[in-house]
Order: structure tokens, then C-alpha cells, then sequence
């Protein structure tokens, strides 16, 4: 499958969010989308790893750790979120039916709600990160930032992004 087609759209994710009831699960999406984390990453967030403008991954790919910085409106959703719980800074964010949420409960909770959205079934959580990587570019963010933001360890997994970004599409379009 061509990268292209795993990416959501913003009117698509705006659909997908839209359906979404359970106010856990939004700002698990919201969160996601506006972060760019892996699922793994998000599913070992806890509540000491979230500062006002940054979150620390303990453990990314490669039991790598890094910073990922975010704006106000990120942090709002993890204080929304956090007003709903009593919580440590050791308990980890999103939690599942038998403690820390899993992958593979990321995994049923949107392949259920792109049923129920009527988004491309097609698209997945990874899809969100490539969301999050394609509008930080459309919006002006230098890819060697974005590498930084996703983690990545080489600028050219990050390039792939380039060519899909809806400016660069404008872009084309004013020329051609």
C-alpha cells in the first residue's frame, strides 16, 4: 500500500472524532493525533512523563527516549483528561480493562470507530501519526524538526512525508 492512501485527512478526522462518545477515548485519539507518538509510546505514557509544553518517551522504538513538544491546546486535553481521574504521576494515562491500555486495545477502539464513521477502514493508528507528521509540514514545521517530534533516526524516513503534503500538492497546482 502507497503511503498516500494511509494517511487521514483532517475532514476525515474530524468525521472519525466526531463519533466518538466515550470522552476516554477522544482525548486518546485527540492526544495521538496531536502528538504523533506510537501506539506503544501512548500506552506507556504516565502522568509524570507530561509537563506544560513537552512530554518525555521513556521507552520509543529502539528503547530510545526523546521530547516531544506541544502546544497549549495538547496540554488543555491531557488536563481535561486528567480532571476525570485520581491519579499518581507513576499511574499510567490511558488505561485498559485490566490496567495500562494495550496496543491491541488502541487497535479494536478505532478499527471501531472507523466502522461506525465510515472512514476508510483501511486506515489504522498509525495512520494518525502520519496525520500528525503531514499537517506539522503542511503548517510550516522544518522536517528535521518533525524527525525529532516522531522520533525517527533518519531524516529520509521522515522525507516521505514531503511529496504528500497538501501545500506541496497547492504548490503544484499554482505551477502546473
Amino acid at each position: 500500500m502507497i503511503l498516500a492512501n494511509k494517511i487521514i485527512t483532517r475532514d476525515e478526522m474530524d468525521k472519525f472524532l466526531s463519533v466518538i462518545t466515550n470522552e476516554d477515548d477522544k482525548h486518546l485519539f485527540s492526544i495521538c493525533a496531536n502528538t504523533g507518538l506510537r501506539v506503544s509510546e501512548l500506552c506507556g505514557l504516565k502522568w509524570g512523563d507530561i509537563y506544560p509544553s513537552y512530554l518525555i518517551v521513556q521507552r520509543g522504538k529502539g528503547d530510545k527516549k526523546r521530547t516531544v513538544f506541544f502546544g497549549e491546546k495538547t496540554y488543555q486535553l491531557f488536563l481535561n483528561y486528567k480532571r476525570t481521574k485520581t491519579v499518581s504521576d507513576n499511574d499510567y494515562i490511558f488505561i485498559g480493562q485490566r490496567g495500562r491500555l494495550t496496543r491491541h486495545g488502541v487497535y479494536s477502539k478505532i478499527k471501531k470507530y472507523l466502522n461506525e464513521s465510515g472512514v476508510r477502514e483501511s486506515l489504522s493508528t498509525h495512520s494518525l501519526r502520519h496525520y500528525y507528521a503531514t499537517n506539522s509540514l503542511d503548517n510550516g514545521i522544518n522536517l528535521n524538526t518533525v524527525k525529532e517530534q516522531l522520533g525517527h533516526s533518519s531524516i529520509s524516513t521522515t522525507g516521505q512525508y514531503l511529496h504528500l503534503t497538501q501545500k506541496s500538492r497547492e504548490d503544484i497546482a499554482k505551477i502546473y
